[in-house]
């Protein structure tokens, strides 16, 4: 009888030490969305200073200050162990979801805040979305 209540308290401890796999890297998940959203907000704020081509020249050089952190974060988050749960695979996709919320947000806003010449304006703010995909994907 002891034996078995041993071996079950064995095999107990041992599957209650692998749960912290079963989670997978929600932590890590939330700094990358925290720094994806953070990147965002920053670009927004320069071209809502600043809605011309200049405004979105700003913006560009933000992004590309902080791409290397992105790129770092996401590598991270693939480098960790995958768990059987996938709530921060949801936490990521939804993530992807509110960053093309975002980004149409600041192009309507772009397009009505622009005085004159929108069309390159809007063009590099094109750009500058893609190269963030390209930086968290």
């Amino acid at each position: 009888m002891r034996m078995v209540i041993l071996l079950l308290g064995s095999i107990f401890c041992l599957a209650f030490m692998g749960c912290s796999k079963i989670y997978g890297p929600v932590e890590e998940v939330k700094a990358f969305i925290n720094e994806k959203d953070d990147v965002i907000l920053q670009i927004s704020k320069k071209i809502e200073a600043n809605p011309s081509e200049a405004g979105v020249d700003e913006a560009q050089k933000i992004l590309e200050s902080k791409k290397d952190s992105l790129k770092a974060k996401r590598q991270g988050i693939r480098d960790k162990s995958q768990s059987i749960n996938s709530d921060w695979m949801t936490m990521l996709a939804q993530s992807d979801v509110n960053d093309n919320k975002y980004f149409e947000a600041i192009r309507v806003k772009l397009a009505a805040d622009c005085k004159a010449a929108c069309s390159p304006a809007q063009a590099k703010l094109s750009k500058i979305e893609d190269d963030f995909k390209a930086a968290v994907r």
